[in-house]
């Protein structure tokens, strides 16, 4: 095992490079930055993660599950800890890159290169520094997609498998909304070179493994909260959908739709962000329902969304189509939550920022453009390639998240950014190798 790590991590000068650039890069932006970022939802996993150490689980409530407490109980649910141990993973997660790239055909120094540029935003060292999932996310995606461009889809390893069903299943357990990835996976790895036998693989248990988590953590939420869901906050983000045709829902939900309408209308007075309205208007929207036990809330929230959508699908619809999905491949940095230590450091930073968003924004626009090439190019060759695996499981998220959240959509998108521009190099080599054959 040591031998296998050493091998991967020291054996190439590339990657001792890549662990000397990612060290001096953190170093360097944390003597800018010298601060540990905690969002609202950062103080909400330091509570889980006390539950976790005291063992104390009459106080869950079920909001989150335990993926990234977990990690941070391993870090003593210490702030500082919990930042240096995501530096260390952001470092591992540039040598995934640069060994995936490496498997799709890039010469060592392109890796090399292209890994540097893909880790250089300015937003990946802002989550590594946040009390927030996003880096470890990152780092599973990476780990995964590293298995798959090394020939995972048609290996017959089966200890590749297991280790796929643990890196699934944990990314399951830190985010329930990725339990698309095993099925997509698995689907793929029957369509390689089809044959019905290939349904019963062993390559099911990386199916198995996404089931398993989702649904089991439902009943463990079941037993603690009385709801089967992966997540109490989804009713309430269901609910978040309906901000637009808040007040167009049936007499059971008049006033509910009324009151939400009013914190609608303020939250846009204010110029605030409109997707928040119904947190905005939480205490008087609890009055109405008369319900204070936050699950019992969340689940009344989401049999008034399902009754309100219904009746407003067209709105709906095109919410989803010229919003959320829209808003998918967007970037973002919540600023207000970042404590610079003087102006310098926040015009620095913010000035990079400037440079890199729309040069990130570019590469999503080339990449949505090479969907409709790369899944016209499987439907004539019957092939299927890394491309078409990124890009089927990126448009998948990007779909999914639009049905089901309204509101800070650019951070699904954020795990896949890397393997967009991954896609757009690999495009751009195809080209160039076009040109000079001729």
């Amino acid at each position: 095992m040591f031998k296998t790590i050493k091998s991967f991590l020291w054996n190439d000068n590339y990657v001792k490079k890549i662990i000397l650039f990612g060290f001096i890069y953190r170093l360097i932006l944390s003597l800018l930055y010298l601060s540990v970022t905690v969002y609202p939802m950062s103080n909400n996993f330091k509570f889980l993660t006390s539950i976790l150490g005291n063992f104390a689980f009459e106080h869950y409530t079920g909001e989150r599950t335990f993926g990234y407490p977990l990690f941070m109980a391993f870090c003593l649910n210490n702030n500082v800890a919990v930042m240096i141990a995501q530096f260390f993973i952001g470092i591992l997660t540039w040598v995934f890159w640069y060994k995936t790239l490496k498997n799709i055909h890039f010469g060592s120094k392109s890796s090399f290169l292209i890994t540097l540029f893909s880790g250089s935003f300015i937003h990946i060292f802002l989550y590594e520094t946040a009390i927030m999932y996003e880096t470890l996310i990152l780092f599973f995606i990476s780990w995964i997609f590293y298995l798959l461009s090394d020939g995972f889809l048609e290996s017959k390893n089966k200890k590749t498998n297991w280790l796929m069903f643990v890196l699934v299943g944990y990314l399951t357990f830190i985010k329930p909304f990725f339990i698309f990835i095993p099925c997509l996976i698995y689907g793929f790895s029957v369509l390689k070179d089809f044959s019905f036998k290939k349904i019963f693989s062993h390559k099911v248990i990386v199916l198995l493994s996404g089931f398993l988590v989702y649904f089991g953590w439902s009943y463990v939420n079941k037993i603690h909260t009385g709801h089967f869901v992966s997540s109490t906050f989804f009713g309430l983000n269901t609910a978040q959908n309906c901000v637009h045709f808040a007040e167009n829902t049936t007499d059971q939900y008049k006033e509910l739709g009324q009151v939400y309408a009013y914190h609608r209308e303020q939250t846009l007075r204010e110029n605030k962000d409109v997707a928040m309205s119904i947190w905005y208007g939480r205490d008087e929207i609890k009055n109405v329902t008369g319900i204070d036990y936050f699950p019992d809330y969340s689940a009344y929230l989401g049999e008034y969304a399902k009754t309100t959508i219904s009746l407003n699908k067209e709105q709906y619809i095109k919410q989803i189509i010229t919003i959320s999905w829209v808003n998918f491949w967007d970037n973002e940095i919540h600023w207000d939550y970042l404590s610079f230590p003087n102006k310098f450091s926040e015009t620095f930073f913010k000035a990079i920022w400037k440079i890199q968003y729309p040069l990130l924004i570019a590469f999503k626009i080339i990449f949505l453009l090479l969907i409709p090439f790369h899944v016209f190019r499987f439907l004539k060759t019957r092939t299927i390639t890394f491309e078409l695996v990124v890009t089927s499981i990126i448009f998948t998220a990007s779909v999914l998240q639009a049905v089901v959240t309204f509101g800070n959509n650019a951070r699904f998108s954020f795990p896949f950014e890397y393997l967009m521009i991954f896609v757009v190099c690999m495009f751009i080599k195809e080209i160039r190798n076009k040109i000079l054959k001729k």
